[in-house]
Formats: structure tokens, sequence, C-alpha cells
């Protein structure tokens, strides 16, 4: 693919950057990678379990998107007391699109 200024990606590097960043415990890698297993991007294959496992790690380390995308798969499972759990405490800490879906 190409990236942002209009330069090759190097896919295989970014995701092991991106699980670098995870074993040192950086919530935003992580949520990415949550993001990218979800959406089956940067040559992962589509994985939900391993996108939740992300987005849990992430939510733990208060990252307020993986907090809301918990939230959504969990109403999306039909556990509607987990989803507002997780949606609330993202729209507590401000995100407005958890604050939107409650």
């Amino acid at each position: 693919g190409i990236g942002q200024l209009g330069l090759p990606v190097d896919q295989a590097k970014c995701i092991d950057l991106l699980r670098q960043s995870d074993d040192l415990g950086f919530p935003p890698a992580q949520a990415q990678l949550g993001d990218y297993y979800y959406d089956g991007e940067m040559g992962l294959e589509q994985n939900e379990e391993e996108a939740l496992r992300y987005w849990e790690k992430a939510a733990e380390g208060g990252h307020l998107p993986a907090l809301h995308n918990l939230g959504c798969i969990e109403n999306n499972n039909g556990n509607s007391t987990t989803a507002t759990h997780h949606l609330r405490l993202a729209a507590s800490g401000g995100y407005k699109m958890s604050m939107g879906a409650l």
C-alpha cells in the first residue's frame, strides 16, 4: 500500500514495530493492532478474537477508542450490560462517540 506521503508502506515492519510497542505496554499500539486484526488490514488476517484481545489490553491502559470498540462488540453480541459498562467508561473519559452511543 501507499502511505499518507505517497511512499510505499512496509506492512511487515509496521506490524513488527506495533508488536514491539505492545510488548512495552503502549495502549495506542495495542488499539491499532486490534483495529488491523478486526479489519484484516496491513497483511493481518481478519480475526475478531485477536482484535478483542488487543482492544482489551489497550482499554486496560485507558485507551478510550478501544473501550468504545469493546462496547460496540459486546452490544453486537447481545451483552448489553457489558456494552453499557465499556461505553460509559469511554464516555466518562470524554469520548464523544461513546456519548452518542449511550
